[in-house]
């Protein structure tokens, strides 16, 4: 059965005729890909209301119709005539009673030297002051076009997902509008700069391939080719990373818009500035002093005038919205070593008001992903554990809320190796997980498998082997599910899912492989395959990406080539192994706090390959590369690296002994050993077995070098 949602547009024919025929054809588009799914809009243009206002039976027909919408737009250009005030105090009325229709109203910017009547300037003093309505103002129809396509995927009963790609607005994956002429897009200074630079790239990929179909064995140019291809992936990624971030900027704003939230005029303004593509005026408005000088004196009076209390608290929620804006606004135009500075600064300071006031808890939630991102892990832990403390005092916490903050905080305390919080966070997460998927599974199923699977790698970890094989199994079972219902969820939602069940897959794999089940691990090698592939092609038409979710694609590699490696298949480990290291340090490169971690661990993955291979020298490289970037981890997150300092040392060790550069080893095995047994005194659980693999290296070292009292004693 078909459903209708009808959209109501208010616009004087006069001054936009073009734009009436651009709004009909644009919904048409919609009506294309949404008819598939028993969606159809109809659109009703009411190009000169004051003709059908001035008969009653008109104005019923339009009243009732207006009634009947589930979106209201009006334009407005030089004039605001009565009609069109009449029928936004017709929807209005009907949604204060009814919550529908949403009401968006535009006023368009006039060319330089034309100036609005009076008429439509009382009118936005009216919306402004009185009635304190959200309006905006477009310079050319797309922004109104990208306006309502938010609006459809904030819109649960239509379950849609957005995205922004390549100067195109997708929606459920099909392109439906540029971008181009949306001045928030083409107004992102860092973005064009990206996209400029890009096109000279690929014109100088051109010309070079264009000379080396001309001397194919010319090495040099070989090498140029092969640097220009790193840079054009780099640059891509760059901008991905800035339109996604541009996205949920818009999201959020369309957010607050849709759910009435109060905004300071400040941040009205710097939304305001962001349409026009101001993203400086954005942020200088956002970070205005006078702001904190406020803020400081409402403080004050709240604490001195307890009938106050209510508006100054409002005040500084609002402080705390605007400063939360202007987040999105510095990740929207390109993460750097300073804005992340400023991002982190600007957390910390409106944590301690969210903090005293206990209002927008969430931002600690926020800022902790945030740190794990970093690989900021102590911090991190804090955030979270506060916000836990105030979730626990809470009766009116959401379950969802919940199982969010337990899940990151399980994260960080794996990342920083304390297993035991990890597990009990972890299974905790989990329960509130598997509510919600009994009563949504479309919704939270995909995150509950995540979980899953987070969690039995943390208990492989562990060497709790069977209860870390009975959850990759049911993590598996869920991704196999999903994978044939594909519900929307979220942008990315197929390609993440097809990367998380082949890791998955490999992780289980890597599992049966460390119990001398190999004929079960290469059974699952085919499944593997299949699922990487298609997430991969599926990358591929998103212009080969690179995106969140190539982390799991490079583990799986990861995973694959150890058990490839443990089949004796040593060659084709290797490749498995180096695009996993390319898809990682491509990923550095814009992040290195976030995935420095992971290129290290696959050089050293690729040490112990090449050892095996016999190529010793290369072999020894690789190590001493991962365990230069494992020291430098290290000595700003002692807990989370120190267990790599050690493997590394212990793994050269071995290497140098084998060398006959006896000395090297042994100075190397001592300093792991005192590391070993360092963690193993924190937790012997997890540690206390590679203490004793380490001693038992040294002893055997020491005995091969004539020294057996020292060699007893360990």
């Amino acid at each position: 059965m078909k459903k209708y949602i009808k959209i109501f547009f208010s616009l004087s024919a006069e001054e936009f005729r073009d734009e009436i025929n651009e709004i009909e054809a644009f919904i048409g588009s919609l009506n294309n890909i949404y008819i598939r799914r028993d969606i159809f809009f109809e659109i009703k243009e009411c190009e000169d209301l004051s003709s059908a206002f001035q008969m009653e039976g008109e104005q019923t027909q339009y009243k009732e119709y207006m009634k009947q919408c589930r979106y209201f737009y009006l334009l407005f250009g030089k004039s605001a005539e009565k009609s069109a005030q009449e029928a936004f105090n017709i929807a209005l009325e009907h949604f204060q009673s009814n919550g529908a229709p949403k009401i968006y109203t535009y006023f368009k910017q006039l060319p330089e030297g034309e100036h609005a009547q009076k008429s439509v300037l009382d009118f936005m003093e009216r919306l402004d002051c009185q009635l304190g309505h959200y309006y905006n103002t477009f310079v050319h129809l797309d922004a109104v076009k990208l306006n309502l396509l938010l609006e459809l995927a904030l819109d649960g009963q239509l379950n849609s997902v957005m995205e922004f790609q390549n100067g195109q607005a997708y929606l459920d994956k099909q392109p439906v509008m540029s971008l181009e002429n949306v001045p928030l897009y083409y107004g992102n200074e860092t973005l064009q700069q990206k996209k400029e630079r890009k096109k000279k790239l690929d014109a100088e990929y051109a010309v070079l391939v264009s000379e080396s179909g001309k001397n194919p064995a010319d090495e040099e140019l070989g090498d140029k080719i092969w640097e220009l291809v790193g840079e054009r992936k780099k640059i891509q990624e760059a901008i991905h990373q800035i339109e996604m971030d541009m996205l949920k900027m818009c999201q959020e704003t369309a957010q607050k818009r849709r759910s009435g939230i109060k905004m300071n005029w400040r941040e009205k303004k710097a939304i305001e500035f962001v349409d026009q593509g101001n993203y400086e005026g954005a942020k200088n408005i956002l970070r205005d002093a006078q702001w904190d000088e406020e803020i400081r004196q409402a403080e004050e009076e709240l604490e001195l005038v307890e009938k106050k209390k209510i508006d100054k608290l409002e005040e500084i929620r609002e402080f705390i919205s605007g400063r939360r804006a202007l987040i999105s606004n510095l990740k929207a135009t390109g993460l750097d070593h300073e804005s992340v500075k400023e991002i982190t600064d600007i957390y910390e300071e409106i944590i301690v008001r969210a903090e005293k006031y206990q209002m927008e808890l969430k931002v600690l939630y926020e800022y902790a992903s945030f740190l794990y991102l970093q690989n900021r892990l102590t911090e991190g832990i804090v955030a979270a554990e506060k916000l836990r403390c105030f979730y626990d005092n809470s009766k009116e916490t959401a379950d969802e809320d919940k199982a969010q903050l337990l899940n990151i905080l399980s994260l960080l305390y794996h990342k920083n190796h304390d297993f035991y919080h990890a597990v009990e966070l972890g299974r905790e997460a989990l329960g509130y997980y598997r509510r919600l998927t009994e009563k949504n599974p479309q919704v939270y199923a995909a995150y509950e498998a995540s979980l899953i699977n987070n969690l039995a790698a943390l208990l492989m970890e562990m060497n709790k082997t069977a209860e870390a094989e009975a959850l990759y199994r049911e993590a598996l079972d869920l991704y196999r599910c999903l994978t044939e219902k594909k519900p929307r969820v979220f942008a990315d939602y197929e390609e993440n899912l097809a990367a998380m069940k082949a890791l998955t897959i490999s992780n289980l794999a890597v599992l049966l492989g460390n119990m001398n089940r190999m004929e079960e691990a290469e059974g699952l090698l085919g499944e593997a395959w299949e699922a990487l592939g298609a997430a991969n092609a599926l990358r591929r038409l998103a212009a080969n990406n690179l995106k969140y979710y190539d982390v799991d694609v490079a583990g799986s590699y990861l995973n694959l080539a150890e058990v490839l490696r443990r089949m004796g298949k040593k060659s084709v480990a290797k490749r498995l192994l180096m695009q996993a290291l390319r898809i990682y340090r491509l990923l550095a490169a814009n992040n290195p706090e976030a995935y420095e971690p992971q290129v290290a661990a696959c050089i050293s993955y690729m040490a112990i390959l090449m050892g095996e291979m016999n190529r010793v020298k290369e072999a020894e490289g690789l190590l001493r590369e991962a365990l230069e970037m494992y020291r430098l981890l290290a000595a700003k997150n002692p807990e989370a690296y120190e267990l790599q300092v050690a493997a590394c040392m212990n793994g050269l060790a071995v290497l140098m002994d084998e060398m006959n550069r006896v000395k090297e080893a042994e100075g190397l095995l001592r300093e792991a050993l005192e590391m070993y047994r360092l963690l193993a005194a924190k937790n012997p659980e997890a540690y206390e077995p590679q203490a004793a693999a380490c001693a038992n290296n040294l002893a055997n070292m020491l005995e091969k070098m004539n020294q057996e009292n020292a060699a007893d004693e360990l």
